[in-house]
């Protein structure tokens, strides 16, 4: 009778746990993107999932532009809205994203939170904040407030707005349980918080251009006035590297992207600094290449790089903001323009 009793009270206990589990995991949202901290840093212009790819577009049509957000399907491109796309999320049903509506020719870099369905239907608007850095997490939306440069979360519907914290920011990233931003409060100094217990921590206490947190590095850009040029450093999340070289001067860096061990950066190596196209546009950077942790370099091509997804690196030729959107396998071979 003990033993029914026992075997009884297991299996209670087991059918609580797998229904709590259930219910748990039933309100977490599949993100299924890929490489997302690396597109967000550039702009959120790419994002993909595991079969599509989602970008952002501004061409040259004849007198006027074209502008919108695309998907690449079976090598074709299907456009999905007019709307000028920043900071691309994709979830397994909706694409959330920042609808930049202002002055194309100044690449305004705020707008809207929205929403639509990856076939191009319920275009959505969730709030009307000017809103940057915008990034899925489970089922919130996370944003810079640009009314006062704090971080803010709202539900997938656009309910239950909240303040995160109230330091002022310039970026945020979020990666697993933790967001990472630049605190414009105390010089763009890079901090995490913990988003279990709202604890804040100083992760950096130099004021870096630019910067990524990949596996548990974070890498950042900085000027070096000694030699009057950026640098890529690494420090690890633990604190037990500090200041260690991933591109140096004799690279001439500038901002970048990370996957699988290798860092793809802009460099200035084969640049005229008096080199302007027609439109008074600065022309193309090399796009390098370079495993972590070894000092040699391979240049795959040339342009300002837009983001990455699992094969390809996007690009465009020139800084001018309608030039054709470009890509070119991570190897540095199949280049070819996207739209």
């Amino acid at each position: 009778m003990n033993k029914i009793k026992l075997f009884a009270v297991i299996f209670i206990f087991s059918s609580i746990f797998i229904i709590n589990s259930y219910c748990t995991n039933s309100n977490k949202v599949n993100t299924n993107q890929e490489y997302n901290m690396s597109n967000i840093a550039r702009g959120g212009y790419i994002c993909s999932d595991k079969n599509l790819t989602y970008y952002n577009f501004s061409v040259e049509s004849g007198e006027d532009y074209d502008t919108g957000m695309s998907k690449i399907h079976d090598k074709s491109n299907v456009k999905l809205t007019d709307n000028n796309v920043m900071y691309i999320n994709v979830s397994d049903e909706w694409i959330y994203y920042i609808n930049s509506s202002g002055d194309f020719e100044t690449e305004k870099r705020s707008g809207t939170i929205n929403k639509i369905k990856k076939d191009g239907a319920n275009q959505t608007i969730l709030s009307n904040d000017e809103s940057k850095y915008l990034q899925l997490s489970d089922e919130w939306l996370y944003y810079i407030n640009c009314e006062d440069d704090m971080i803010y979360k709202i539900k997938l519907d656009g309910t239950s707005k909240e303040k995160i914290c109230n330091d002022k920011v310039r970026s945020m990233f979020i990666k697993g349980n933790t967001i990472y931003y630049s605190n414009k409060s105390d010089r763009d100094k890079v901090y995490k918080l913990d988003l279990a217990n709202n604890k804040k921590e100083k992760l950096l206490d130099v004021s870096p251009i630019y910067f990524l947190v990949d596996n548990n590095y974070i890498y950042y850009l900085e000027y070096d006035y000694d030699v009057q040029t950026d640098i890529i450093y690494r420090d690890s999340l633990d604190g037990k590297t500090r200041k260690e070289v991933i591109a140096s001067e004799k690279d001439l860096p500038r901002r970048f992207v990370i996957q699988d061990g290798y860092i793809y950066y802009n460099s200035w190596l084969n640049m005229n600094y008096n080199i302007i196209d027609s439109r008074n546009e600065v022309k193309s950077l090399l796009i390098l290449k370079k495993k972590i942790g070894e000092q040699t370099y391979k240049e795959i091509g040339t342009g300002y790089i837009k983001g990455i997804d699992k094969n390809w690196i996007y690009f465009k030729s020139s800084s001018y903001v309608y030039e054709h959107l470009m890509r070119i396998k991570l190897d540095g071979t199949s280049e070819e323009i996207v739209k």
